[in-house]
């Protein structure tokens, strides 16, 4: 069977090692010159790096090289994809790079089925169009491959006189570019922040907080959202000589990267423990079944105890957390976000500046916009950090599937996270967030090669849009603060893991005893689960 790969980052290098090991032929297809998707040069924003660690990011079996930090930089990620697909057996002759996939064309089902790929060369050299069948299509460019979303509309804004940007045309910069394209004229000086001791300091907030807001600058940049993107875009722009001025819609949690300033949160974030408290569309294991019934009073507690010490351990900062009342629900109804190392020195030395809940109103003069709140701040530019618009980046596909896979409004509603009852032939891999990235593509492709096999039997279709509606209803009402919740799995990991290794007749638990529950996610847990898979001998409908 011929696979045709929509990407060749993590997601579509993973996804190609395993259905090649499995027997079929695969071609991976990318409209970048290099392996490595967005980790690749010209795919991420400058100095980008992870916010989960190497040792849960990473594939089952496959560790990153022991020179890595913790949390790698954007060319260590891209090389160690490129070292997977070589360690996977995947030469040159997968790969389709410098190419883009234009449109896709269902085949008949009397002609065979599958797809015609018409694919085309990255401006327009080497050649025309080209047409590829295949009978499966995996697309795992990921969420962020699309154009930037659209920005609201803001009034005057013809007349702003400085730079407007998004966080897609920072892609490809260094720091120094993008303080040019910024129109910050100073030169990149990272001695001072570094120099700024960790600790709590006075910080404007237009949502109420005390503290006067810092004199105007020359230099000040407005950015639009309060992501990771956003945060490390600030602090670039701040190392630079900019004032940041981070303008968010509302107050969000940050996750500490320790607690206390000492205890590394992601270890116990990252364990059986922390997340099977949360409310999941899948209470998978007897534990957390009980967890969310008759014990539930112990799992909010255990979630209160985790926004307490977390709370304490930004000391109460109205910039990096959210409604006090509401912290045990609130948190878990969205996507956390860590906090980057370095990010809350430049909060207490006043070089980034959080207001929320705000938004851009209006342009005050050419140089100049007011907030939401009435504060007017002077800026060089304003640069858009509101994430990808990811229907618009799967634009290749017919109109009617695009109309399928986004029917409900709040995102790619998928059966397992994976596949649409609606669109034969076709996946998804990585059409969500989440931690234990490098676990989820492996799980998610070896079920999809025990699916191609006939040992997985897919429910009817009926029973299979059922399913998708109860666990697009559960997010939708838990996970609202994210813009398309269909779309999130994030803390959640567990869940997804253990719904994939349920089909595949697997032990989701992979550890026994109290080791299991506290020890934080190891991916290599996971590396033996194809095996066991084929040894259990399925065939049974899921």
């Amino acid at each position: 069977m011929h696979v045709l790969i929509v990407g060749a980052g993590m997601s579509g290098v993973g996804t190609g090692v395993i259905a090649a090991a499995a027997g079929h032929t695969v071609t991976l297809v990318d409209r970048r010159p290099t392996v490595g998707g967005l980790w690749s040069p010209g795919g991420h924003y400058p100095l980008a790096r992870l916010q989960e660690t190497a040792d849960t990011y990473r594939f089952p079996g496959h560790p990153f090289p022991s020179s890595v930090r913790d949390l790698p930089t954007a060319a260590e990620l891209a090389e160690y994809v490129r070292s997977h697909a070589a360690r996977g057996g995947l030469t040159e002759a997968h790969f389709r790079l410098s190419t883009d996939v234009r449109a896709l064309r269902r085949v008949p089902p009397e002609e065979g089925g599958g797809w015609t790929a018409t694919l085309v060369p990255v401006g327009g050299g080497g050649g025309g169009k080209e047409q590829l069948r295949a009978d499966w299509v995996v697309v795992a460019s990921g969420r962020e491959s699309g154009p930037p979303t659209p920005m609201p509309p803001v009034k005057g804004l013809d007349s702003f006189r400085g730079r407007i940007l998004s966080d897609r045309d920072t892609f490809g910069m260094g720091a120094d570019e993008l303080l040019a394209a910024a129109g910050v004229a100073r030169p990149l000086d990272t001695t001072k922040a570094a120099a700024v001791p960790d600790a709590v300091g006075s910080t404007f907030n237009s949502g109420g907080a005390s503290g006067d807001p810092p004199p105007p600058s020359p230099n000040s940049v407005v950015i639009v959202g309060y992501g990771k993107t956003a945060m490390d875009l600030a602090m670039t722009l701040s190392d630079g000589g900019a004032t940041a001025h981070v303008v968010a819609s509302r107050r969000h949690w940050r996750m500490p990267s320790t607690f206390f300033g000492f205890i590394s949160s992601l270890p116990v974030l990252y364990s059986r423990a922390a997340t099977v408290v949360m409310p999941s569309w899948a209470a998978t294991t007897p534990a957390a079944r009980a967890l969310a019934g008759s014990l539930w009073p112990l799992s909010l507690a255990i979630r209160w105890l985790i926004v307490a010490i977390a709370y304490v351990s930004v000391l109460g900062r109205r910039d990096l957390t959210g409604p006090v009342p509401t912290a045990a629900l609130d948190w878990f109804r969205q996507s956390f976000c860590m906090i980057p190392d370095g990010f809350r020195r430049r909060l207490a030395a006043r070089r980034i500046v959080v207001h929320a809940p705000d938004g851009v109103a209006t342009v005050a003069g050419p140089t100049s916009v007011r907030l939401t709140s009435g504060v007017v701040l002077p800026t060089t530019a304003l640069l858009w950090c509101r994430g990808a618009e990811h229907r618009a980046g799967l634009s290749f596909l017919p109109a009617a599937d695009v109309e399928a896979l986004f029917a409900a409004g709040d995102g790619v509603r998928l059966y397992r996270h994976t596949v649409h009852p609606d669109v034969p032939r076709l996946a998804f891999v990585s059409a969500y967030n989440t931690f234990g990235f490098g676990t989820a593509v492996h799980l998610q492709a070896t079920w999809l090669t025990e699916v191609w096999a006939g040992q997985l039997v897919l429910p009817p279709a009926a029973a299979q849009r059922a399913e998708v509606a109860r666990v697009g209803a559960f997010k939708r009402d838990i996970l609202s603060c994210n813009r398309e919740p269909a779309s999130v799995i994030m803390d959640r990991f567990y869940s997804f893991f253990d719904e994939l290794c349920g089909d595949l007749s697997v032990e989701p638990v992979r550890v026994g005893g109290v080791a299991g529950w506290l020890r934080p996610l190891s991916p290599d847990w996971y590396a033996g689960v194809g095996a066991e898979a084929r040894r259990a001998s399925l065939g049974v409908t899921v």
